[in-house]
């Protein structure tokens, strides 16, 4: 049996590997199928494929979105997507933007606190993934400003706290849209991590082709329920270890897969659904006003 992984990171993001040395593990745990889904970016994709075909894996172009519905954060991955789409690049750098923008608000709420931190440093915490609080927490510590990451955000970064700065945020609807409109199947990561499951009537309504089953915080009865609404439902299921590189994920490699009939009919559904996805809305520039 053929085991795909279809939830990974690079160091494109927020993984510690780049793409080819986390392909070297991928195949030593025995994956013949794979996506590299990077937060916010399809950076590692054109490798992937490269290094893929050199060892005779199979690479499925996949990304990973954030989104809010119903006050919830949570993130989608998106599958068979076409990540050289200009318009979906350009959504891509505006997610990113913003990300800056907000880290630089709330460095200058800090200064007038008398914190002074550099956005330099920051970005250095954040390496190639995207910006957020957890990385300028890091700087407050070393710069002795807080002694933890949890002071840091208790008292300075939580929501209504005193720099805290409202980030920019895309629906779930809109999250669902932009993955169809480059012919990718949508499906909601990791649902069982924040009791998401409640919402996924409500998601497929939206046009939510399928969820996550497999991954390493589900239980068993979790990927028990999740497999019954899926079939339920009529959604896809998909799985993965959520690797980003580290020692117990190293540990998660070859753990946490799906089959490659699972991987099969995500590729047949995609196809089957591709032409009423990608319309002439699709590649007409409708970006959010930038200057927002």
């Amino acid at each position: 049996m053929k085991k795909a992984d279809l939830h990974l990171h690079t160091n494109m993001s927020d993984g510690l590997l780049s793409p080819q040395e986390l392909i070297l593990k991928i195949k030593d745990a025995g994956i013949t199928i794979f996506s590299i889904t990077d937060h916010d970016t399809v950076a590692a994709l054109d490798e992937m494929k490269r290094r893929a075909g050199f060892f005779g894996l199979t690479a499925v172009p996949g990304v990973e979105l954030s989104a809010e519905y119903d006050n919830n954060d949570m993130h989608f991955t998106g599958y068979f997507i076409n990540y050289h789409s200009k318009r979906f690049l350009d959504y891509l750098y505006l997610f990113r933007r913003r990300r800056f923008q907000r880290a630089q608000e709330i460095l200058i709420k800090l200064k007038k606190l008398g914190i002074a931190i550099s956005m330099d440093r920051v970005t250095e915490f954040a390496g190639n993934g995207p910006i957020g609080r957890p990385h300028i927490a890091e700087a407050m510590m070393e710069a002795g400003a807080v002694e933890t990451r949890d002071e840091a955000f208790e008292n300075f970064l939580k929501k209504d706290g005193p720099v805290y700065v409202e980030k920019y945020r895309i629906t779930a609807k809109e999250v669902i849209e932009l993955i169809h409109s480059i012919g990718g199947a949508a499906f909601l990561a990791h649902p069982g991590i924040n009791s998401l499951e409640k919402t996924i009537p409500e998601l497929k309504e939206l046009g939510l082709d399928g969820i996550e089953i497999v991954h390493p915080k589900h239980t068993e009865k979790e990927v028990n329920n999740l497999e019954k609404t899926a079939k339920n439902m009529s959604l896809l299921t998909a799985g993965g270890s959520d690797f980003h590189g580290g020692d117990e994920d190293l540990d998660n490699l070859g753990k946490y897969y799906v089959t490659e009939e699972s991987v099969e009919k995500i590729r047949e559904y995609c196809d089957e659904h591709r032409s009423e996805w990608i319309t002439e809305e699709s590649d007409e520039d409708t970006l959010p006003d930038q200057n927002e």
